[in-house]
């Protein structure tokens, strides 16, 4: 068969976007390719109207068009799977990825699209597509729902997959590599494994983990000899490539693995990467290892620097303390320090946001990432926002421009300046605790009042939106000191 996939990944909020490498999509294509299938790729990161993507449709003549999309993004592909059916109505539309994962009763209510694959899709999509190109009924394949007459077929989930190096090497060939923004900056980015065994209320693991037959091994890695080989081979390939970026939720999570893979990436990879892991299992071995094995940066969740709303609301059950006490011990080994974190949490007031931008001061971590929030269907979060009658009709392409909820604590416009103003703010509580200590309880006390004060809200989104869009322009027209950036992160 020929297959289109297509990737939806709009961000308007960041001028020039070329886009990331995302496995998933990788790992299908190279499964299908695999069985003998013809695939071609559409990586969309901005909206194409209808004639451009007819145009595509006509050059790539496929037999099936499979779209991968999250939440916010599906409205594209409810469109464009319209588009499909008004180019030829014997193309069939699938759609997958975490969004027809979750929330499956929402993609198969579009006309346009025949099939849902749920979960894990490298087998469901390749015996798909096996039964269609034979003729054989695709009524009964694990992972997929379909559309039968006038009644939906809705196929349970398979297992997880346990062993990971059976499946071919992630396809990056399909993706315009050399433009990706990653690597752009130098960098290539990996997964040793899949799943995480926490139950953050915001994040969509516990709904994935909740489907599968056999919850008790969603937590699975790939072998280390396996991962070493996929690494060696895209830094053979573009060896321009400098840095090595972990994707996983928790790449430390198994301290036998980690203690093999800190020996062998540093004698057959030596590139210095950056991981993510939860401050919960930040320990004295962890660290160690992975300074040994390479690596230059730690990614943690902060989320919310308001422990009731942490522990009561994101259910994640760590203190303040436990975390300047994390971050503590991964800077005593010369490591530099990312954080995650989000505004417009349900229950937060423009105070709580304060706090968050507050241990951030504490922390100091070389790089911020400031999300806001956004509630996934499938997840607890979203069912509690649900409940409360808190969800709008408002609808945003990236985390990174408006608020969705409908707060009973928050204005829309506190949300914005929150995440726009995030890292500025969090730069000045770092240089104020910094100060001898009159003038350092002098300094948080201004901010903390200015924070919180009546500000014009508007005025002041309007003018960051204009020099951030301006700084966006200059950086990709100039964007050669990248690299110098990049070597200031990770060594």
């Amino acid at each position: 068969m020929k297959i289109t996939l297509i990737l939806i990944e709009i961000r308007s909020d960041i001028p020039g976007f070329t886009g990331n490498y995302y496995e998933g999509v990788g790992a299908v294509s190279a499964a299908l390719k695999g069985a003998g299938n013809e695939v071609s790729f559409l990586h969309l990161t901005r909206p194409i109207g209808k004639a451009e993507f007819s145009a595509r449709l006509r050059q790539d003549s496929p037999d099936m068009v499979a779209f991968s999309a999250m939440t916010n993004g599906f409205h594209y592909a409810k469109e464009m799977a319209g588009w499909v059916k008004e180019f030829s109505g014997d193309v069939t539309v699938l759609c997958g990825g975490i969004h027809a994962t979750l929330d499956p009763e929402d993609v198969i209510s579009v006309g346009a699209i025949d099939y849902v694959c749920r979960g894990e899709g490298e087998e469901p999509m390749v015996e798909l597509c096996d039964a269609l190109d034979k003729g054989k009924s695709p009524n009964y394949i694990a992972n997929i729902w379909l559309r039968d007459d006038e009644r939906v077929i809705r196929n349970k989930v398979r297992s997880t997959y346990q062993d990971l190096d059976r499946f071919p090497h992630p396809d990056r060939d399909i993706f315009d590599f050399d433009n990706l923004l990653t690597t752009k900056e130098s960098f290539a980015t990996f997964l040793g494994g899949r799943g995480c065994p926490f139950a953050c209320a915001y994040c969509a693991n516990h709904g994935m983990k909740d489907l599968y037959p056999n919850k008790g091994q969603y937590i699975r890695f790939k072998t280390v000899d396996r991962l070493m080989d996929e690494i060696e081979v895209v830094l053979k390939r573009y060896p321009y490539i400098k840095y090595v970026a972990f994707s996983d939720d928790i790449l430390p999570l198994k301290i036998d693995w980690l203690r093999e893979f800190a020996e062998k990436y540093k004698t057959r990879i030596g590139r210095p990467f950056k991981c993510n892991i939860n401050p919960m299992l930040v320990k004295d071995e962890t660290i160690s290892l992975l300074h040994a094995a390479g690596c230059t940066m730690v990614e943690i969740g902060v989320e919310s620097g308001n422990e009731k709303i942490r522990r009561e609301v994101l259910n994640r059950k760590i203190t303040n303390e436990g975390m300047l006490k994390a971050t503590r011990l991964i800077r005593s080994f010369g490591m530099k320090i990312a954080t995650y974190n989000m505004v417009g949490v349900p229950g937060e007031s423009i105070r709580e946001i304060r706090d968050t931008i507050k241990l951030n001061g504490l922390i100091g971590p070389e790089k911020m990432y400031a999300f806001i929030f956004y509630p996934y269907p499938g997840t607890r979060l979203h069912a509690f926002c649900k409940k409360e009658g808190l969800l709008t009709e408002s609808r945003f392409d990236t985390y990174a421009e408006g608020t969705i909820l409908k707060s009973k604590t928050l204005t829309e416009k506190e949300v914005v300046f929150g995440h726009r103003f995030f890292r500025s703010f969090a730069k000045l509580y770092k240089k104020a605790n910094k100060l001898p200590a009159p003038f350092s309880r002098i300094s948080v006390k201004a901010l903390d009042m200015f924070i919180v004060a009546r500000l014009p809200y508007g005025l002041l989104i309007t003018t960051h939106s204009v020099l951030y869009k301006t700084a966006s322009f200059m950086y990709l027209k100039f964007g050669r000191h990248i690299y110098n950036r990049q070597k200031a992160y990770y060594g």
